[in-house]
Order: structure tokens, then sequence, then C-alpha cells
């Protein structure tokens, strides 16, 4: 394809992720419900399409920058009890998906894999803090703050544990065969990827203390995650794990002029985040008929059952009925399972098309009635102010 023609596409879809984030802001809407359905609209009515190389690099650069910057928000000293409660919160639920949901969706779609099925549960666990944002600022009491605080802790694991599931399903065959070379190599890949991540994040982070310049570090953050991710790679470790373990080190050293460099990153993530909603609406072709719909509907309530028995395990006294019903009904998707599905959908994996809609589609069920549910907060929260719009 003519490279003008992608330059073309491009920048069709950032001027209509920019009129999607303007809108977003003025009806406080999350910005992701409004690009998934631009999307889904250029894949109907418009030609716009991208070779499989170019998702591929996409997808890698998406992961890479999203990972990044969820792990270096997270802080070991500021884990107290909240944050340990939101903790807990996602590893039972976690627990309960990979129990719970996977049946559901194998019964009720009758996916033959049962791996895909413990794809899907892990890959839909995770959450997105947005429409909080938007719709109470800064305004926040106990409940929007653990909502916040549970996208935070979930996000690195939305993104790392369903390549995890992937990995050991891929090898399966091949650990029955030879059971003590292929967990080497699987151990191996654990270690060189952790390793990786903390010897470049030590080493970055010595030289932005030395050397800090508010305009170049940025660049060389987003520069040494890509580095770690290559390096590990290369050596046969995960580059995943790279990623991740150098942005914790990075994010837990001291290191000057750290929100700067959060609000430039993010800067990145925002322009990223735009294009790889837009694409995985125009990739993935939903089967729109009513079976699909009310089935889909059926496993997202059943999700939502679990997220409510999931707070009431993790927090019994510390919340009211109402505002554990107004967690569970939060469960807004966001970039974490965006770039996730963008990368999978690269792949050859067989009978991931399904689990990709499905994923798909459960986006968008939690982006409406978590916008839904947050228009009527004061009814779930008697307390919290909400944000005024200007």
């Amino acid at each position: 394809m003519d490279n003008l023609m992608y330059l073309t596409y491009i920048a069709i879809i950032l001027l209509a992720g920019l009129i999607c984030l303007f809108i977003s802001r003025k009806l406080r809407l999350p910005n992701a419900l409004l690009l998934l359905l631009v999307g889904l609209s250029f894949g109907a009515f418009s030609g716009i399409s991208f070779s499989l190389n170019f998702l591929v690099l996409v997808s890698t650069i998406a992961i890479i920058v999203a990972l990044f910057d969820s792990s270096a928000r997270l802080k070991f000293k500021e884990f107290d009890s909240l944050p340990m409660r939101a903790l807990k919160f996602f590893i039972i639920s976690l627990v309960l998906n990979l129990v719970f949901l996977s049946f559901s969706i194998k019964l009720i779609f009758g996916i033959p894999s049962f791996a895909l099925c413990l794809l899907f549960a892990a890959l839909v666990t995770g959450t997105n803090s947005e429409s909080i944002h938007l719709i109470f600022g800064k305004a926040k009491n106990k409940v929007a703050e653990f909502i916040d605080l549970e996208a935070l802790i979930n996000t690195p694991f939305t993104i790392i544990i369903p390549f995890i599931i992937l990995e050991l399903t891929q090898k399966q065959q091949v650990i029955f065969e030879n059971i003590t070379d292929q967990t080497f190599l699987i151990v191996q890949q654990f270690i060189v990827g952790i390793g990786t991540g903390i010897l470049v994040g030590i080493i970055i982070a010595r030289f932005i203390k030395k050397n800090f310049n508010r305009n170049i570090t940025p660049i060389v953050i987003i520069a040494s995650a890509l580095l770690a991710y290559v390096i590990a790679e290369q050596l046969g470790g995960n580059g995943i794990f790279a990623v991740c373990l150098m942005a914790l080190v990075l994010g837990n050293s001291s290191i000057r002029g750290k929100q700067d460099i959060y609000e430039i990153s993010s800067a990145v993530s925002l322009i990223l985040e735009i294009f790889v909603f837009v694409v995985i609406g125009i990739i993935i072709k939903l089967p729109f008929n009513m079976i699909s719909l009310r089935n889909s509907f059926v496993l997202f309530i059943i999700y939502t059952i679990i997220r409510y028995i999931s707070i009431a395990i993790s927090s019994k006294k510390e919340y009211k009925n109402k505002e554990k019903l107004f967690i569970a009904l939060n469960s807004a998707k966001g970039i974490a399972l965006a770039v996730v599905i963008l990368a999978l959908s690269t792949m050859n994996i067989t009978g991931i098309k399904p689990i990709l809609d499905l994923a798909f589609m459960f986006m968008l069920y939690s982006l409406i009635i978590s916008a839904i549910t947050l228009r009527f907060s004061k009814y779930f929260i008697k307390d919290i102010l909400v944000k005024k719009h200007v």
C-alpha cells in the first residue's frame, strides 16, 4: 500500500480521535466508548486498513508504552490498607473469573479450547478509571478512590497474564514430550526478562539522577523501555516482564521531575490510545445478531455478579451494599484490554476470533453501563461531590 495512503489513514484516525476527546469532555462520556464507535463506523463504511506487519509493530509499541505507564505508577511505599484491599479484590475477582467465567463462556458459547476460555477470563478482569475522573475529577471519596486504585493495580496484570497463559498453552504439547528442557526454557524466559528489566531500570535511574532534563528524559525513558523489551527478547527472555520490572524500578526511584515525565509520557500514551481504540473497532467484525448479543450480555451479567461477590468478600465491612454494587457496575475497560486485543488479532491463534469479538463486546458493555452508573452515582453514594461541568 502507498505510504501516503497510510499517512492519510493515520491523520484521519487521529483527527477523529481528537474530536472524540473534545466531545467526551463536553458530554462527560468515556473517550474509549466514542473511539470504539468511530472505529466500528470506519470499519463498516470506509476502506481504511493496515498491513499485518504495521499492526504488529504498533501493537508491540502500544503494549510497551501502556505497560510502562501503568507499572511506573505503582508505588510500594504507598501500599497501605486501601491499596492492599484493592489488590485483594483484584486477586479474588481474577480467581473467580478464571474458575466461573471461563466455565460460563465454554458453556454458553461452546468454545472448544479451555485455555482460550481462561485467556478471556484474564483479559476482562482488568478495569480503567477514566470515567471516574471525568465525572468526579479530584472530588473523590473512599469508593471512587478504591475504583481508581483497582484500575491502577490490575492494569499491568491485564497485559501480562493473558500472554503467560498463551505462552504456556503454546508449549504444553512440547512440555509433555520433553518436560525438563521446556520447563528450563520457560523459567529462563521469566528470569532473563525480570533480570533485564531490573538491570536496565537501575542503569537508567542512575543516569537520570545525574543528567535530568525535562525535555530529553521522557525520550530516554521511552527508548529505554523499548530497549529493555528488545534485549530481553534477543536473550531468550520475556520482554513484557522486562518492561514491567524496569518501570517498577524507575517508578520507585527518587527521580527529580517525575510528575513532568508522567505528563509527557501520557501524551504519547494518548496518541497510541486513540489509534489503538479506533483500529480495533475497524478490524473486529462483530456478528450483529440477537442470539450473540443476548448470550454476550448474559455472560457480562455473570461477570458483574462475580465482581459483586469479589468486593463483598474482600471488603466485608468497609462499604455499604449500594457502594459495593456501584463498584461492581463500574468495570469500564481501557487501553490495557485494547492493546492486548490488537496484539492477539495479529497472531495466528486457532479459535481466537470469537474470544476477541466477545472481549470487544465486553468493552462496549462495560463502558456504557459504567457511564450510566456514574450518572446516577448519588443514588449509590450519598456523600460524594460530583465534578461540575464547565
